[in-house]
């Protein structure tokens, strides 16, 4: 826990550090005064990451635009965003769909790696999680 800053009379500020073997759970937050007086407030609240399992479609060819993906996993917040390990590979405005479900439109640039790619989901909480090649991309095919 860092150096507390005192807003106004009602509002503190304080960076904490969550570990890694923090409980799932929310968590008392006691407030001290320098004069002793003392308040407990129940309103900390440690969630898991989100995790990503899978994409449908999980291949693409190169140079295909605006395709709607489904990433699914868990822990998916409303507003959560979606990017590749792959900067030719870009996603549209994501759609939250629910706690296991997020769509959204993905542009496959013509120079995009073929092979496996990682899918990352960040939380606007902060939380990140990033399924590892659950996205792939396949050379375009040839014009006749």
């Amino acid at each position: 826990m860092g150096a507390v800053t005192v807003v106004n009379s009602t509002t503190i500020t304080v960076p904490v550090t969550v570990g890694a073997s923090a409980g799932l759970y929310t968590h008392d937050v006691i407030v001290t005064n320098p004069d002793g007086g003392e308040g407990i407030v129940n309103l900390f609240t440690v969630t898991a990451p989100p995790t990503v399992t899978a994409t449908s479609p999980n291949t693409i060819s190169q140079g295909i635009s605006e395709t709607t993906v489904t990433i699914t996993g868990t822990g998916f917040e409303s507003g959560a965003t979606v990017s590749f390990n792959d900067a030719n590979i870009t996603p549209g405005a994501v759609t939250f769909v629910s706690p296991t479900t997020l769509t959204a439109p993905v542009t496959v640039g013509a120079s995009a790696t073929i092979g496996s790619h990682d899918v990352t989901v960040s939380n606007p909480d902060g939380g990140t999680g990033t399924g590892n090649s659950v996205f792939t991309i396949i050379s375009a095919p040839a014009i006749p």
